[in-house]
């Protein structure tokens, strides 16, 4: 796979599962992806201009904000994330990538106060002991956890959509 036409391709913006469809079906990404910015593929307006952008520029943009892209395949990518059937073919990446087991903290939005003091303690256990903190970074219980690693100096691994 290209990385250069993964990446671009990532900014359409395209639910995964549908991604996923096209690429078998249409002979691979590079295909898709000239679909989409003739037009041929149906997507938002601002999801064509946006495949319209090259790889440079969209490299240049991501090194200005200190991210990186780990493509599947590298030896940077995680491996236990990569044996997965629904693997993301490509990670951005802000900071070292843990490639180390963590634990995952994922919880209620609308937690008690209770609930949240308890996921920051366990999130300051966790980094206190040397494990990362794996959620989806959301507020409520994940954002607790991860408050409660950072207070320890400990390790947090935020995993956006």
């Amino acid at each position: 796979m290209n990385a250069d036409d993964l990446l671009c391709l990532a900014y359409v913006g395209m639910h995964p599962d549908r991604r996923s469809k096209l690429v078998a079906s249409d002979g691979g990404v590079q295909n898709v992806l000239r679909r989409v910015q003739e037009g041929r593929i149906k997507v938002p307006d601002r999801a064509r201009s946006a495949a319209l952008v090259d790889a440079a520029t969209r490299r240049a943009e991501m090194a200005a904000t200190g991210i990186e892209i780990a493509v599947r395949g590298d030896p940077v990518f995680p491996e236990h994330l990569a044996d997965l059937p629904d693997s993301p073919d490509l990670l951005f990446v802000r900071g070292a990538m843990a490639l180390d087991p963590g634990v995952a903290v994922v919880g209620s939005r609308n937690a008690t106060s209770y609930g949240l003091g308890l996921a920051r303690a366990y999130g300051a256990a966790l980094g206190s002991a040397g494990w990362p903190v794996i959620s989806g970074l959301a507020r409520g219980i994940d954002g607790a956890a991860h408050q409660g690693t950072v207070d320890v100096a400990g390790r947090g691994i935020a995993v956006l959509g």
